[in-house]
């Protein structure tokens, strides 16, 4: 009996071993899918784990746990009983060498796939990129589309400010339309708000180029080699109407494909500030540093304001001043703060309370301000000069006498209180009583807010009632002020209007609200209309001009008579039809 036993166990062991065995497969590519051996810093790889059998759960890589690692996408296939499977990841290296990575196994399984080096360059390397330029040579003949990120200097001290730029280059005879972009933004950097898209044009190996541009300020918290990993930007691209489909191809309207694309990445190598004994409130080029009181005499425990204004370049978000010096006898606490835009860097304003706690004349003295200079590697400062402040007397009034008090003081001093002096007012049974209001005023003063608040409800009502009573007139009235608005916007060259006034036409017909339709909802609209095949696809194309127009993602001339003649031709047309 035993040994039977011990039969079954044996074979039951070889089963689950057979039917949970897999086949491993580990792979590095670039983000085009091209085998990958070495990367920049900075700059995304793709890992895919392919695994062949019976296994349905996600096996574990050795070697990742300093790598920024993301699993994108997972496939799963069962083709004439045989199963497999694929995991992708992203994986990101921010510090340059040389790694292994893998195996990729199963904790329950001997099965085990093959490791992987790849060598990581430092962001900026001649050699990387060299083959950096390449791999771009050969993606403008795949894909004609590049994304790369700028910075104006990649050797910084701490604080400093390193100005950064990030272009999107796609061909000026391209329609392309930017969704997004996204990036890991480092943890030891400080940055502005991104300013853009901007658009401009530029001409790469003999080919002209249209962009899209942001820009930002960088200020490095700590000292090292810090990476700014690559920027990934998600685009549709406009794709021709197909040819064989006849008219039946503006039905189906405006046809897109979206894909990805990443930068560069790029390492700052950031220095620790020379050693100093002085406090340093700041690293930057400052220029002027001024103090100012809003007035110069005040009274005891009266309250002034102090303010205090530094210009020049620098993280004036987080800039913060040294505590005021002041003379014994004043007292001050921090009141706000705001940034102003100057045409070279921005003034930052502090404004502070200050009281005098005694009377007298006071002097506060100048307040230092001491700096870095990154450019000069130098600390400089800067001072203000003194105040003056006169402190008044608080204003004291009077004791208030009570009346027995002072009739015994008056009686004894020999002098009667004359009966003819009496108090102002009226007395009702030994007590003062103000005088009464008449009635009708009464009345009237209470009427006065029923009445106002009736007029309100029938003045809100009133549209209601009149879109109930005559919904046509209301329709022809609120198309008519659309007409005016888009007449405004003609006359004052606002392109940017026309997208939302027609959106708004689309919504009176549809009956619903503005904000709830897409520029995919207006196409389905036209589709249903009764306009020929080439005017829907016109003013699918006209809207998809003046939508990219009104979200900032195409400039349009000064020049625009003819759009605007287009948007009233349109207007009028979509009015008729729908």
């Amino acid at each position: 009996m035993d040994r039977i036993v011990g039969r079954i166990t044996l074979l039951c062991a070889l089963f689950f071993t057979v039917s949970s065995s897999a086949h491993i497969r580990l792979q590095l590519t670039d983000m085009q899918g091209n085998d990958l051996q070495e990367a920049s810093a900075g700059e995304p790889f793709l890992m895919t784990v392919s695994v062949e059998g019976d296994r349905s759960d996600e096996p574990s890589v050795k070697g990742l746990q300093d790598f920024y690692v993301k699993r994108t996408s997972q496939r799963l296939m069962n083709i004439n009983g045989k199963h497999s499977a694929d995991y992708s990841y992203h994986v990101r290296v921010d510090r340059a060498g040389t790694y292994t990575i893998g195996p990729a196994f199963y904790e329950d399984a001997d099965e085990k796939s093959k490791t992987v080096r790849i060598k990581v360059h430092p962001t900026g390397a001649p050699k990387q990129q060299s083959q950096s330029n390449q791999r771009e040579k050969k993606n403008i003949k795949t894909e004609p589309v590049l994304f790369r990120l700028y910075v104006d200097k990649d050797a910084v001290y701490v604080g400093q400010r390193v100005k950064a730029l990030l272009r999107f280059y796609f061909p000026e005879d391209e329609t392309i339309t930017v969704e997004q972009v996204t990036v890991e933004d480092p943890t030891s950097i400080d940055m502005t708000k991104k300013e853009g898209p901007k658009k401009g044009q530029q001409e790469i190996e003999n080919r002209l180029y249209n962009f899209y541009e942001w820009e930002w300020d960088m200020f490095p918290r700590q000292a090292g080699q810090i990476v700014i990993p690559a920027y990934s930007l998600d685009f549709a691209k406009h794709l021709p109407m197909d040819r064989h489909l006849g008219g039946w191809a503006a039905l189906l309207g405006p046809r897109y494909e979206r894909k990805r694309i990443y930068s560069n990445a790029i390492t700052l190598s950031v220095r620790e500030l020379p050693a100093t004994d002085v406090q340093i409130d700041a690293v930057g080029n400052f220029t002027q540093y001024r103090a100012a009181l809003n007035t110069a005499v005040a009274k005891e425990y009266e309250g002034i304001v102090l303010s205090l204004t530094i210009d020049g370049v620098g993280d004036m978000e987080r800039l913060q001043l040294p505590d005021l010096v002041m003379p014994e006898g004043l007292k001050w606490y921090a009141s706000k703060q705001y940034i102003d835009d100057l045409p070279i860097g921005k003034r930052k304003t502090f404004e502070f309370i200050v009281q005098g706690l005694q009377e007298g004349d006071f002097e506060i003295p100048e307040q230092q301000f001491t700096f870095f200079e990154g450019e000069t590697s130098t600390y400089k400062q800067l001072q203000t000069a003194p105040l003056f402040v006169t402190i008044l007397p608080e204003y004291k009034s009077p004791p208030i006498v009570q009346q027995d008090k002072k009739e015994e003081a008056t009686k004894s001093e020999g002098h009667a209180i004359s009966d003819q002096f009496e108090p102002i007012g009226y007395y009702l049974n030994g007590s003062q009583n103000q005088m009464a209001i008449p009635w009708i005023i009464f009345f009237i003063l209470f009427s006065i807010p029923m009445i106002y608040m009736l007029g309100m409800f029938i003045i809100t009502r009133m549209p209601s009632v009149i879109d109930h009573i005559a919904p046509g007139y209301v329709l022809k009235k609120r198309i008519l002020n659309l007409k005016k608005e888009l007449e405004r916007a003609t006359l004052h060259n606002q392109t940017d209007k026309i997208y939302t006034i027609i959106k708004q036409l689309f919504a009176l017909n549809m009956k619903t609200a503005p904000v709830a339709l897409s520029l995919d909802d207006l196409i389905k609209e036209i589709k249903k209309s009764s306009l020929s095949i080439d005017q829907k696809e016109k003013l699918g194309e006209f809207l998809s001009k003046t939508s990219e127009i009104a979200y900032g993602f195409v400039v349009e001339s000064e020049n625009n008579k003819a759009l605007f003649d287009q948007a009233l031709m349109w207007f009028d047309t979509i009015e008729r039809v729908l």
